[in-house]
């Protein structure tokens, strides 16, 4: 959810897709922690974390779009 609506948002306003970047993988695995990183325009916009890689990315995408939101002066 978080990821497409981003996928939109960034289409929209920076012409280009986000790309997402595993930064950590923490704790043995059976107890992962991923941290992955958005970039836009290779520009660090969001991180998040997240028990598995998919769950890190939409976390990351969700806070993406909020700081999105607050540089455009707009409300999610």
């Amino acid at each position: 959810m978080w990821k497409t609506e981003l996928q939109e948002k960034s289409q929209a306003l920076f012409r280009t897709i986000p790309r997402y970047r595993l930064v950590k993988e923490l704790g043995p695995d059976h107890e992962k922690v991923f941290e992955v990183e958005i970039l836009i325009s290779n520009k660090v916009y969001g991180q998040g974390r997240g028990k598995s890689k998919k769950e890190a990315e939409q976390m990351a995408a969700e806070k993406t779009l909020t700081q999105i939101a607050a540089l455009n002066g707009h409300g999610l």
